[in-house]
């Protein structure tokens, strides 16, 4: 019934920049801020401090290309997000996500929208991932 829905624990995860992956502070930052926003938006899953996380996210920016055609920039996005045991750090899963943005915006703008556009696609799958992690 509607009941058992509501009975379901909230997951906690703790969400950490991945430090291996060659961006820049900026980069990173609206890398966070769009998992973070995704994340938000899906029922059940909290981002918490890592001491009191079920797991962590590792998310990283594995590619992105800007270019020009016939005057109107494209920027190209992709990401990924890796998903661990918060103890003993097990990986669990990787998802990825792709997007392009394209207009008349500048181009950290157009990163910005392309980004979060790659994350929320990357992290669609997230929450029936983990209920299956934890169900085993």
């Amino acid at each position: 019934g509607p009941g058992l829905a509501a009975a379901r624990p909230t997951i906690r995860g703790a969400l950490e920049a991945n430090r291996a992956a060659p961006t820049d502070a900026a980069t990173v930052r609206t890398l966070t801020d769009s998992i973070q926003a995704s994340i938000k938006q899906q029922a059940g899953i909290e981002l918490v401090a890592r001491e009191h996380a079920d797991f962590v996210l590792w998310g990283a920016v594995t590619g992105l290309s800007e270019r020009v055609t016939a005057g109107e920039r494209e920027v190209d996005c992709k990401v990924s997000v890796i998903v661990a045991d918060a103890v003993g750090g097990s990986i669990r899963f990787t998802l990825a996500g792709r997007a392009v943005a394209r207009g008349g915006l500048r181009s950290r703008a157009l990163a910005h929208e392309a980004m979060g556009a790659a994350v929320h696609g990357a992290l669609s799958p997230l929450q029936r991932g983990l209920g299956a992690v934890l169900a085993r």
